[in-house]
């Protein structure tokens, strides 16, 4: 019996930033989903989460654009949120981080100070410019977590190709 030949080809595979476990519902989501409800029962939280370009090949620029609304009729205190990407694939541009509060951005990932409080339909939006290094399919992370405690996460499947040359 012939032994099958080892493939010579390289599959691209997903990468994760290591401090961001799959979502619980094991595929990645791109758009929006009602997240987490509240105490009454009602969704608190829309969260969107969507990359500026859909062919992104290595070397290119785009933004990564976050979008948090408050859906509940009460309003919602000490958000903070975080964005976590592959820093094998993705370079954070850090004088090109918006949003509403004070950042802080160390490899792979940028974290947001604390929101005092939105108030119900309100909604804030957080931008992050990146650069692509490395052809993959990766996963941006975004989590978001109220007086310290994650209440929802959000994941954005990305493709980046190799630069035709």
């Amino acid at each position: 019996m012939k032994k099958p030949k080892k493939s010579t080809k390289t599959k691209n595979r997903a990468t994760r930033h290591p401090a961001n476990p799959l979502p619980k519902t094991g595929s990645a989501t791109v758009g929006t989903v009602l997240e987490q409800e509240n105490e009454h029962g009602d969704p608190a939280f829309t969260i969107t989460l969507k990359e500026s370009k859909k062919k992104i090949s290595v070397g290119d620029i785009f933004s990564y654009t976050l979008e948090l609304i408050n859906t509940s009729n009460a309003p919602v205190k000490q958000i903070e949120l975080m964005l976590a990407f592959p820093p094998e694939n993705i370079e954070i541009q850090k004088d090109d981080v918006a949003g509403p509060t004070e950042v802080v951005v160390v490899a792979g990932m940028v974290k947001y100070a604390p929101i005092p409080e939105i108030g119900p339909g309100q909604s804030v939006q957080y931008k992050v410019k990146v650069k692509a290094t490395q052809a993959g399919t990766i996963q941006a992370h975004a989590q978001l977590l109220e007086n310290g405690t994650p209440r929802s996460q959000k994941t954005c499947e990305t493709t980046i190709e190799k630069k035709e040359e």
